[in-house]
């Protein structure tokens, strides 16, 4: 009779970041990293605040014409 396996939970895969910049944290306003990735078409943002963690949002609603824009 075998003993049963534990199985690691894992993180479901996160979007690459395509560019790294600089934000805020929207609690405490200190200077913080960020990068963004594209999810679904859009734009988001990824930051962490090391005193309240990490916050996703949307950056920018169309990833093609940020991109574009971003040529420019």
């Amino acid at each position: 009779m075998s003993s049963p396996q534990a199985v690691a939970a894992t993180e479901p895969s996160r979007p690459a970041s395509f560019e790294r910049t600089m934000s805020l944290c929207h609690e405490c306003h200190r200077k913080i990293p960020a990068e963004l990735f594209e999810h679904g078409g859009d734009v988001w943002i990824r930051k962490a605040c090391p005193d309240h963690g990490e916050f996703e949002a949307r950056y920018w609603r169309d990833a093609a014409l940020y991109r574009a824009m971003s040529d420019v």
